[in-house]
């Protein structure tokens, strides 16, 4: 028996089988759609003396900002500041973390030539939204 659900012969009044890990789960179930959140990033920063940390997030900047402040994690703190080479979005939290570990099983060649085929990560804090401005001919 989990913790997280009552005992057998419990029930809380208007439910069967209650438990409040699985109640969010037959909701989306009795409502036919499920709700996949894609909104995870795997990065690959350079650090001040040239290795390369490969993490994910869900706010780029936030973590970006926590890893020069020496906030992030151990291995980025003695090796600061940081730079964002590469980053890739849309994943969901397990596929991130799966895309994480396989960035990190390659060796360093392989995570250069990985740097050297996608285009360079973005320099500004926030993407550009909307169209770009019309130049005039």
């Amino acid at each position: 028996m989990s913790r997280h659900c009552a005992p057998s012969g419990v029930q809380r009044p208007g439910s069967v089988d209650w438990c409040p890990r699985r109640a969010g789960r037959a909701a989306g179930a009795a409502a036919g759609a499920t709700v996949v959140a894609t909104n995870w990033t795997v990065y690959l920063v350079r650090c001040r003396d040239g290795s390369l940390y490969t993490g994910i997030t869900t706010d780029l900047d936030r973590r970006l900002a926590a890893h020069n402040a020496g906030t992030a994690s151990r291995y980025t703190r003695s090796r600061l500041p940081v730079k964002l080479v590469h980053e890739e979005l849309g994943f969901t939290h397990s596929l991130a973390l799966k895309r994480e570990a396989a960035i990190k099983r390659l060796p360093r060649c392989g995570k250069l030539e990985l740097l050297a085929k996608k285009p360079a990560a973005r320099t500004s804090k926030r993407p550009r939204r909307g169209p770009r401005p019309q130049t005039p001919l």
